[in-house]
């Protein structure tokens, strides 16, 4: 149920779920919702953009999958790729690389036991560390491909995004546009409130764009944007204000 919550960008709610977890949490215990809780708390603090606590959490849920399963088990591969999805949002990029390197890299040929949305994942954060944009750029597009039959699915949104991250650094900032307002799109149609960490992303994507095509009304405008979703002390806001 919190998970649900932060998926809709309701923090507040989602934390009073949490906190009656907390009530019937044993540390000590090695069932399997002990990894899904150290999961769900990693989500809370990574929506907050507290990316230290996330990835504490989500280590501590890595820790206890592999008390519970073979590490080769397909159940493991979330927490992971939830650890490449903070690196990837906080920008650390050198322990995304050795995550992918180390963890995640080989689910992108792997086949057996593999859901197409956990290699979808793994093919989007793999891209972003790509040195070629060309081949980053047909990975997405195949990563989507996988994974599109639920158009409202936030890891097509993800996926637009990483891709319009991708065609920004190909200075084609017209189609980095247009593909920033395709994940927009999914996350107003999933998300009525919309004001998860993923829509910052997009929203300083799209200035960044609009900046390089001298449209400062446009970055105006998304700026405001962002400032009336997530206030003026949001930690991104000062990266419209340096454009």
């Amino acid at each position: 149920i919190a998970q649900i919550y932060i998926y809709n960008g309701d923090l507040q709610d989602s934390s009073k779920y949490i906190l009656q977890s907390e009530k019937y949490f044993d540390p000590d215990d090695l069932r399997y919702d002990k990894a899904l809780h150290y999961f769900a708390k990693s989500k809370y603090f990574l929506e907050k953009y507290e990316y230290e606590n996330a990835i504490r959490y989500a280590e501590l849920a890595i820790m206890a999958d592999k008390k519970m399963l073979d590490v080769t088990n397909a159940t493991i591969f979330p927490s992971y790729l939830l650890l490449a999805e903070i690196y990837y949002r906080d920008h650390q990029i050198e322990n995304l690389r050795s995550l992918i390197k180390e963890r995640i890299s080989y689910l992108v040929d792997y086949d057996k036991d593999t859901e197409n949305e956990v290699k979808a994942k793994a093919m989007i954060f793999s891209s972003v560390v790509s040195p070629d944009l060309n081949k980053a750029q047909e990975q997405i597009e195949q990563a989507i491909r996988l994974i599109d039959a639920n158009e409202n699915n936030p890891d097509v949104a993800t996926a637009y995004t990483v891709l319009a991250s991708n065609l920004y650094d190909q200075h084609r900032y017209a189609e980095a546009i247009l593909k920033y307002k395709m994940a927009m799109k999914i996350w107003r149609s999933i998300n009525t409130r919309y004001c998860t960490d993923d829509i910052s992303i997009i929203l300083y994507g799209l200035a960044k764009a609009y900046h390089k095509q001298n449209d400062l009304q446009q970055v105006k405008e998304v700026y405001e944007e962002h400032r009336d979703l997530f206030g003026v002390n949001h930690p991104r806001n000062h990266k419209f204000l340096a454009l």
